[in-house]
């Protein structure tokens, strides 16, 4: 039986994330968010794909209500099955808890794109943009197919040298912390 290499980056990254207070938590995902908007790739484009997080996350509603409120459209995982359904979100009103407790979209207008700017999450990333998430692959299925600029969100301290990638991990063009938005830049 061979271990998981990115169980023990799973497992920091969760201590780090509870050990964060209110205060601390809420100045770093501020940060994120500014440097989230700085990205022409974000900033610029009309309809964007974002996720709903979970509490002890980076906080996206922020994120989602301004997108909405400048005119984007935004579009928000929803789990069926073993994939990632993206689901348009006009208003966060309509988020319900859905599979795994996130936060979930409850529309029906599907997004058929996959050249949109994506905002992945993850519990640890690595400088090369591959993410160690929850362990279940959703985010790899759904980006294995993906043109689109790719974006995770990820506190500094849960950025490493290497999260010891699988075959079939995709990774993100950009890694987004509280103190650069040049983390990494993926070369595509």
């Amino acid at each position: 039986m061979t271990t998981d290499p990115k169980a023990p980056l799973r497992h920091w990254a969760k201590q780090y994330r509870a050990g964060l207070d209110r205060r601390q938590k809420a100045q770093k995902d501020a940060d994120i968010t500014a440097q989230l908007w700085q990205l022409p790739q974000f900033a610029g484009a009309p309809a964007v794909v974002l996720y709903a997080a979970l509490p002890r996350e980076i906080d996206t509603l922020p994120i989602i209500e301004q997108c909405i409120d400048l005119g984007k459209q935004v579009y928000l995982p929803r789990v069926v099955g073993r994939q990632l359904q993206l689901v348009h979100t006009p208003s966060t009103a309509s988020l319900r808890i859905g599979a795994f407790s996130v936060p979930e979209p409850t529309g029906t207008r599907l997004c058929g794109r996959t050249d949109l700017p994506i905002v992945v999450p993850g519990l640890a990333f690595d400088r090369q943009g591959y993410r160690a998430g929850y362990g279940k692959g959703y985010y790899d299925r759904l980006l294995a197919n993906w043109t689109g600029f790719k974006i995770g969100l990820c506190y500094r301290d849960c950025l490493f040298a290497t999260v010891h990638p699988h075959l079939y991990d995709i990774p993100v063009d950009q890694v987004l912390t509280e103190e650069t938005e040049k983390e990494n830049t993926h070369d595509q």
